[in-house]
């Protein structure tokens, strides 16, 4: 995810990079950890890249978005919509009360 990121923030000037490595250290999990439910969304929703994209800057420098970049950046573009999740072990713990427990739709009462 970083890559991609780094491609945006030279063109728009955000801090998307900074802010993915500060929030999701490559530590503390898999690289790929954290964006299937964003995977998900965006390939129901986006139209699927088939070209590569070049961007040129404003310093006239061209950076080359390739079709993995595309869907990286639809991704995280959906990493903040609202998630259902269904079934057994669908349960998140409340940050504000680590001993709660909260129960996604179907899922309560599941093992």
């Amino acid at each position: 995810m970083l890559g991609p990121l780094t491609k945006y923030d030279r063109y728009t000037g955000a801090q998307a990079a900074a802010w993915e490595r500060k929030t999701h250290p490559s530590s503390a999990a898999a690289e790929w950890h954290g964006y299937c439910h964003a995977w998900a969304a965006s390939s129901v929703l986006e139209l699927e890249p088939r070209v590569r994209r070049l961007l040129t800057l404003p310093s006239r420098e061209e950076v080359q978005l390739t079709i993995g970049d595309q869907k990286a950046l639809q991704a995280a573009s959906h990493a903040r919509d609202v998630a259902n999740l269904y079934g057994p072990g669908a349960t998140a713990t409340t940050s504000n009360r680590p001993n709660t427990r909260t129960c996604f739709p179907i899922s309560c009462g599941a093992s």
